[in-house]
């Protein structure tokens, strides 16, 4: 989180409807090189939300100081005792090996106990994947676990079907 400092970029709050091109073209890559399906928030809607309850959404970004453009961003969503990561995005076409994700999560788990949050919910942790290939989210499974809190199951993916035979 440190090298942030040490580089070109700066991390803000992103308050302007003219960051949102640049936000969903930021989705579209990272969800293309993860192989996630797009948000069915509206990027538009959040920054609204962002702009009318600061202390309930917040949306941090990592912007480079020189072209003014922006490399990542994560949005955090206030629950009262806790917050949570809604969505972010980063791209790879920058030249710096720095993790650009790192600087707006962290803006947001500041913005998190400033509003009064307890912890923090940065979401699931991808697990194996089948047969063993390489796994899209290794990395961000692996930024995820390097804050060393309680991982909880919550969920599970099922499968029902109710009358095989018709299926």
């Amino acid at each position: 989180v440190r090298k942030v400092l040490a580089c070109d970029v700066d991390v803000e709050t992103l308050t302007q409807r003219e960051w949102l091109p640049a936000m969903e073209a930021l989705l579209r890559e990272t969800r293309s090189r993860t192989h996630g399906a797009l948000p069915r928030r509206s990027l538009a809607g959040l920054l609204a939300l962002a702009n009318e309850r600061p202390d309930l959404v917040q949306i941090s970004g990592l912007v480079s100081r020189g072209e003014r453009k922006l490399l990542a961003f994560a949005t955090g969503l206030h629950h009262g005792d806790h917050a949570s990561y809604g969505d972010g995005a980063s791209t790879r076409s920058h030249a710096s090996r720095l993790p650009l994700g790192y600087g707006p999560i962290w803006s947001l788990l500041g913005w998190a106990r400033a509003n009064g949050a307890r912890w923090f919910d940065l979401g699931g942790i991808a697990t194996a994947q089948p047969g063993g290939g390489p796994d899209p989210l290794a990395g961000i499974t692996a930024f995820k676990r390097q804050f060393g809190g309680v991982e909880r199951t919550v969920g599970a993916e099922w499968n029902y079907t109710p009358r095989p035979r018709r299926a």
